[in-house]
């Protein structure tokens, strides 16, 4: 009896043996082992959306100087007094700057006030080794005191280019002494739009110093490669000056 069982046993096991190896015999070599977890490789990250970039000027200079200031009082035809109120901004550095804000207060020499106000600087943007000019114009007593002029600005790095206008065929003419009007056409030719423009003139006195900024400025869209003609006047108040006098003057057309 024991004899009968062993031999079942062996009959048995023997069979196990031929099925495993029939079993295995069709088992892919490169499959995975049964009941081991298959991991899958992770599916290529796409790198989240960027911010736009925003260039710092790292290593470079934010730097000015204030090359002019002055209060020039000048008596009109009738016998009226003016002021033409002048900043002028060099960037000494070697990024580009614009005014975040202008401010500056008149006094008579004894410390009281005689005027304030708020302005903006022309061009907007100031690259470096250029100048931008602060002015106002306003009623005074007499031409013969001694105003003290307390500009207060601050100046920041304009992070990106100046967009440039063309003005190219910009001119003067003499309404009558000492009043100009300025005329042309602003082209963007940027090959992009401009959401604004602006002209501005500065007129340069015989000593060499900004004497007076004229501007005028539109609020319409000028698109990539159109024109759009300006026409604006500027009184200097100086009797028998005409357009051909003037000794230098500077145009700027820019988006604004």
């Amino acid at each position: 009896m024991k004899k009968t069982i062993i031999i079942v046993l062996v009959v048995l096991a023997v069979l196990l043996l031929g099925v495993r190896s029939l079993l295995l015999s069709t088992v892919p070599d490169n499959a995975p082992a049964v009941n081991v977890p298959v991991e899958t490789a992770a599916a290529s990250e796409q790198p989240a959306a960027q911010p736009d970039e925003v260039v710092l000027a790292q290593g470079k200079t934010v730097a000015w100087a204030e090359a002019y200031a002055a209060v020039k009082t000048v008596k009109d035809m009738n016998g009226g007094v003016w002021g033409n109120v002048m900043i002028e901004i060099l960037n000494t550095g070697d990024t580009n700057i614009s005014v975040a804000s202008a401010h500056y207060d008149v006094d008579d020499p004894d410390g009281k006030l005689i005027h304030s106000n708020d302005v903006i600087a022309y061009p907007a943007v100031i690259e470096p080794g250029k100048s931008g000019y602060i002015y106002d114009e306003i009623i005074l007593l007499d031409d013969s005191t001694d105003y003290v002029l307390i500009p207060k600005y601050d100046v920041v790095e304009y992070v990106g280019d100046a967009v440039w206008l063309d003005a190219s065929d910009f001119r003067g003419e003499t309404r009558f002494e000492g009043s100009f009007n300025f005329l042309g056409h602003i082209v963007n030719n940027t090959g992009a739009d401009a959401n604004g423009t602006m002209v501005a003139v500065v007129i340069f006195g015989d000593d060499g110093h900004p004497f007076a900024v004229y501007s005028d400025y539109s609020w319409d869209c000028l698109k990539a490669g159109e024109q759009i003609g300006f026409d604006f006047g500027g009184d200097t108040w100086i009797t028998g000056l005409k357009w051909e006098d003037v000794p230098k003057y500077a145009v700027y057309a820019y988006e604004y």
